[in-house]
């Protein structure tokens, strides 16, 4: 009877000590819907890098599903769909069909409305960002 009163105890500390990160799961669920393209910041090093209003048509949606999959309407932020996951303020983008490198952005939330990503890969000399506002579902 000693011997599982000792193993119940062990296991309810092992389950109860044992907490989820939150913090991240929440930018997870944060992240889950319609993103529009409204904004963009390029440096090659020499200028300034500042953030430009992007007209209306080459605008786009980029959708991120409750699945983990992502659909884009265009391939410039990484391949038009495949996969994703976040990892602390970090999104990794896993294009479908071998067509794209993976991509990799630091992100963040303001408001839950404005989505920054900035590429965090190879693909760019000095600077590259990205903002969208999210678009309300119907």
């Amino acid at each position: 009877m000693k011997r599982f009163k000792i193993i119940y105890i062990l296991f309810a500390f092992i389950v109860f000590s044992c907490e989820k990160d939150k913090s991240n799961e929440q930018l997870s669920v944060d992240l889950i819907g319609s993103w529009k393209l409204t904004e963009t910041s390029f440096s090659d090093g020499g200028s300034s890098g500042d953030w430009s209003h992007v007209p209306v048509e080459d605008q786009f949606l980029i959708h991120f599903n409750k699945d983990l999959t992502y659909l884009s309407q265009n391939d410039m932020i990484s391949c038009n769909s495949g996969s994703f996951s976040t990892d602390e303020g970090i999104l990794f983008l896993y294009p479908a069909g071998g067509q794209c490198n993976d991509s990799k952005f630091g992100y963040s939330i303001s408001d839950s409305m404005v989505l920054t990503l900035i590429v965090q890969d190879n693909n760019c000399i000095e600077f590259c960002g990205y903002r969208l506002i999210k678009i309300e579902e119907r």
